[in-house]
This record gives C-alpha cells, sequence and structure tokens, in this order.
C-alpha cells in the first residue's frame, strides 16, 4: 500500500506542479497587466492554486493513506476474531462428552 501511494505520488507530482505554476505564471500576468479591477481577483485565484497544490500532496495523500491503513487493521482485527471464535467452538466441542445421556424416562 506504502509504495502503490508513493508512486502515485511522484507520479502526478511533475503534472501537479507544471499545471500548478503555469496556472500562476498567467495569474501573475493578469495581476500585472490586467488593471486595478482585475487585479484583487488574480490574487485570490493565486491563493487558491497554492494551497489546493498543498492539500492535495501534503494533506489528502497522508489522510488517505491512514484511512486505508486503519480499514486494513479493521479487516484483520475481524478475521482474527473470527479465527479465535472458530478455536473457542472446536474447544467447546473437544470438552462436550461424546455420548448423549438419555433423558429420564417419564410414566403416565
Amino acid at each position: 500500500m506504502r509504495d502503490n501511494v508513493n508512486g502515485a505520488v511522484n507520479s502526478t507530482l511533475s503534472r501537479t506542479v507544471n499545471t500548478s505554476g503555469t496556472t500562476l505564471v498567467v495569474l501573475i500576468a493578469i495581476a500585472i497587466f490586467g488593471g486595478e479591477v482585475i487585479r484583487g481577483f488574480s490574487c485570490a485565484l493565486a491563493l487558491g492554486i497554492i494551497v489546493g497544490t498543498y492539500s492535495s500532496i501534503f494533506i489528502a495523500t497522508p489522510i488517505m493513506y491512514d484511512i486505508n491503513m486503519k480499514k486494513e487493521r479493521e479487516k484483520e482485527d475481524k478475521e482474527d476474531d473470527k479465527n479465535q471464535s472458530r478455536k473457542r467452538v472446536k474447544k467447546q466441542v473437544a470438552a462436550a462428552p461424546a455420548v448423549a445421556q438419555s433423558a429420564p424416562e417419564v410414566k403416565a
């Protein structure tokens, strides 16, 4: 699991940085040459691009990894519980008497 997540992040990292970088270049150009009215809007978009890129790389990936690891641990715990209950049943069956005792006769 860890290797899969690491490979996925490495393969998408360059794409994410390139996309964010080129978008930021355009937003900087708009902020410089676009005039006073659009400057605040382009700065807000640039901040959103930076925060979104950071969160997708450094926040979302560890959260996804932790959630998946928790699910795997819970699955393993359930399997362990099933195995332990099977062992208890086998012990109970082994401890039970081999021949069942007959019920006392009822006289009418």
